[in-house]
């Protein structure tokens, strides 16, 4: 009976003792996805989103003659807010990619790529932009972007981040 006590008492401690690890993120199994820690996949989705956003607004300037302002303004708007949250989320990666060459490298050409798309969207903030002018600024703008996730695949990559298999019918 005292055995039967003692392994139940021991089980009751080994329990609290891994729930109380379970709160700690960094020993969950959903580190990556709590929004603490660098999400790949997310920062991807940024990405595509100011991708996309610049490609319409392109399409709008080689398509139309004119474009109106708050069309512009509305799509820079989305270009901006995306890769600003790109940015938020490769930051959380800076702290564990110290010292890890590789990974430094991959964030500095994926810096220096954001960099160059948010000058050209502070570009499309001219009320006077032509058509021919949004065209081509959002097609510089679609460009970096496009090197940046590239860069970004290349990271998860270093990062041993795996695609999962493509489904088939």
């Amino acid at each position: 009976m005292s055995k039967s006590l003692f392994v139940l008492a021991m089980l009751s401690i080994l329990g609290s003792v891994q729930w109380a690890a379970a709160d700690n993120p960094s020993f969950r199994a959903d580190r990556k996805i709590t929004g603490e820690y660098f999400r790949p996949h997310t920062a991807s989705t940024y990405h595509q989103g100011a991708i996309r956003h610049a490609e319409t607004l392109g399409y709008y300037g080689r398509r139309y003659s004119n474009v109106p302002v708050e069309t512009t303004r509305e799509h820079a708007a989305e270009i901006v807010r995306n890769l600003n949250a790109a940015k938020k989320e490769l930051s959380k990666l800076e702290k564990e990619a110290k010292g890890n060459k590789p990974v430094e490298a991959h964030l500095k050409a994926i810096e220096s790529h954001h960099a160059k798309a948010t000058e050209l969207a502070k570009q499309l903030e001219d009320k006077s932009a032509d058509a021919k002018t949004i065209a081509a600024c959002t097609a510089n703008i679609a460009k970096e972007l496009k090197a940046a996730e590239a860069e970004n695949e290349k990271l998860k990559k270093t990062l041993g981040i795996v695609e999962p298999p493509a489904k088939t019918k």
